[in-house]
């Protein structure tokens, strides 16, 4: 019933039905959740902020959000909306959290991923309706990204968590280019040593200047330079990051 909020894959049906009876076994008198979800723009906006700024506790039932206090605000109206029910709000020091307790509403959110690394953009969002795409993007640059006019910068430590924001993008007419920010290592973060991940970035406007060419089904770059050298020399493969997709002549090579 759970999968069916949001019409996940056949694999999909099967880890929640799991996850449903894992470790902590819901009481079915306090634990419930409506059958079907409503994709609406303010859902979007909600997962969205997940992906930037959230985590789950998939055995203590608990999903996280944590920024400041409008957000968080917002967030917890949308949840007791949602699932009837008042999350926990509390003050961490200049961070507030809002957490939602639900094992049955967890693996929804789990299916995005539990930390930064590893977060993702399931296959089913990319096709999801545009209003949920718009509260989705909007969502994740308010927790991780900045704006200068209608230029957008978004920032992740899961590149392919930004990838599938890009494809996101593409169904709303606005072209992206992707980028690393920082390289893994040690730096010092607040005043403290700290193990970093590789951190990547991408960037989009939405008042597009000609870079790129977005239809239903492809994104295009255009070529900015293209010379004819007659003598023999070394051939290179075009190698483009995540999807390795190209045009050529006569057709697209994947």
């Amino acid at each position: 019933e759970v999968a069916n909020m949001f019409e996940t894959s056949e694999a999909s049906v099967c880890l929640l039905i799991k996850d449903k009876f894992g470790p902590t076994k819901p009481n079915r008198q306090t634990d419930s959740i409506s059958r079907f979800l409503d994709l609406t723009e303010e859902t979007g906006w909600v997962i969205g902020l997940y992906e930037a700024e959230g985590c789950t506790d998939q055995d203590a039932g608990k999903v996280n959000w944590s920024c400041d206090i409008g957000a968080i605000e917002r967030v917890a109206t949308w949840i007791n909306k949602t699932f009837g029910r008042e999350p926990s709000i509390c003050d961490g020091g200049g961070c507030h959290r809002v957490t939602l307790c639900s094992v049955l509403a967890t693996p929804i959110f789990r299916e995005f991923g539990y930390l930064a690394e590893n977060k993702i953009v399931p296959a089913w969002v990319i096709a999801a309706p545009l209003e949920f795409i718009k509260g989705f993007v909007d969502g994740y640059s308010y927790g991780d990204g900045h704006q200068i006019g209608n230029h957008f910068s978004l920032t992740s430590t899961s590149k392919s968590l930004l990838w599938g924001i890009r494809l996101m993008l593409a169904r709303l007419g606005y072209p992206a280019w992707n980028g690393t920010t920082k390289a893994a290592g040690l730096r010092y973060v607040f005043g403290k040593m700290s193990s970093c991940l590789d951190a990547y970035r991408l960037e989009y406007s939405i008042s597009p200047s000609g870079h790129a060419v977005v239809d239903d089904s492809y994104i295009g770059t255009h070529i900015e330079v293209l010379d004819r050298v007659d003598e023999q020399t070394t051939v290179y493969n075009i190698s483009v990051a995540e999807d390795e997709s190209y045009l050529t002549v006569g057709g697209i090579v994947h």
